[in-house]
């Protein structure tokens, strides 16, 4: 006489059978994972990492890239070749004290120096624009400043429109005066000063904004 098994003691002995399959499958999963992810080429200090979307990580990165202030918008290379300024025209890090800053690339050492600005702080009336320019002699740097709200530096601590003129030695950045750009063509500054002030006027009427400038400072 043949023993009939019900189908509730198959369903039981069953599920011990697939949730050793389920564990297999999952411990292989968790395995491929850390192959690609962990080890997908070479050691954990230099990977190749594969996102599900078809993107790829790199790590190390390529080249020899370094960190700087927010919102790099231009440059100018010294005249030798070897300094590379950035105009960083942010709202700032938490490392510059979220001010704007100059920093100074030495292509040579590939170290990067930075040089907030008092002056560009997140609330302040002015702001770098885009231009940037090493003076003839290549001792100065000068960066174009813009205001909306307070275009003369009628208040205290504004600067209005104008040049902030930097002293340049050995790749290290020190404030001098500022100079308002006074009227375009006046021939009163350096050439490369001059030409910050005819970029400055021609974007500002290139977007439509009409900017008053304050008489030239000195």
């Amino acid at each position: 006489m043949q023993r009939r098994t019900s189908k509730s003691t198959l369903h039981g002995r069953a599920f011990p059978v697939r949730s050793l399959v389920l564990r297999f499958a999952l411990v292989g999963l968790a395995l491929a994972s850390a192959v690609q992810f962990g080890g997908g080429q070479g050691t954990p200090s230099n990977r190749t990492v594969h996102l599900p979307s078809s993107k790829v990580l790199l790590n190390p990165l390529p080249g020899r890239p370094q960190h700087t202030n927010s919102f790099p918008t231009a440059n100018a290379l010294s005249s030798g070749g070897r300094y590379l300024p950035l105009l960083n025209n942010g709202r700032g890090t938490e490392e510059s004290g979220y001010r704007q800053s100059i920093s100074i690339l030495d292509l040579q050492t590939n170290q990067l120096s930075d040089y907030p600005d008092s002056r560009l702080q997140v609330d302040a009336r002015q702001t770098f624009f885009l231009g940037l320019a090493f003076s003839g002699d290549g001792n100065r740097l000068s960066a174009s400043f813009a205001s909306l709200t307070d275009p003369e530096g009628k208040l205290t601590g504004d600067t209005g429109n104008g040049i902030a003129v930097c002293a340049f030695t050995d790749g290290r950045v020190t404030p001098q005066a500022d100079r308002g750009g006074g009227a375009p063509g006046s021939g009163d500054s350096d050439p490369a000063e001059r030409a910050l002030v005819d970029g400055f006027h021609f974007r500002c009427a290139e977007c439509g904004t009409e900017v008053s400038e304050p008489e030239h400072r000195g």
